[in-house]
């Protein structure tokens, strides 16, 4: 499908990504989403692709489909998922990049940093349990 925006202009803007930055992880293969949009031709579902790389892009893996939702061709905000992706080591040294087109063959990359919290989980996830203080009420006093 060729959509023409101008008189006889082919539309050449990729789809853009929406989400920005992703939250730790507790498990090292989780399944991670972003946002995407393409306003103009529209998403091409069978386009989501995804791999990774555990030591900050020095390699990477192969390209992984990933899924795209919404009907073909969709103008509206979608969501492009890597399910189970990984394993991923501890830490921040992860990296996952979505690639995503539009019906017209425009595409577009993002990479994203993976940090995966294989301690016991906490992180951005309130206080660290030794900064919890645990109280009791006996006899209407607080202990």
């Amino acid at each position: 499908m060729v959509d023409y925006v101008r008189a006889g202009d082919p539309e050449t803007n990729p789809p853009i990504t929406l989400t920005t930055s992703l939250p730790w992880y507790a498990a090292t293969t989780p399944t991670i989403a972003i946002q995407v949009q393409d306003t103009e031709s529209g998403l091409d579902l069978a386009s989501g692709r995804y791999r990774i790389s555990t030591d900050n892009g020095s390699t990477w893996s192969n390209w992984s489909a990933a899924t795209v939702s919404g009907p073909l061709g969709s103008r509206s905000v979608q969501t492009v998922t890597a399910a189970s992706a990984g394993p991923f080591v501890g830490g921040t040294s992860n990296l996952i990049q979505f690639r995503t087109a539009d019906v017209v063959s425009n595409v577009v990359t993002a990479t994203y940093t993976v940090k995966i919290d294989t301690a016991a989980g906490h992180r951005d996830r309130g206080p660290h349990p030794w900064r919890v203080r645990l109280r009791r009420r006996v006899a209407g006093v607080l202990q």
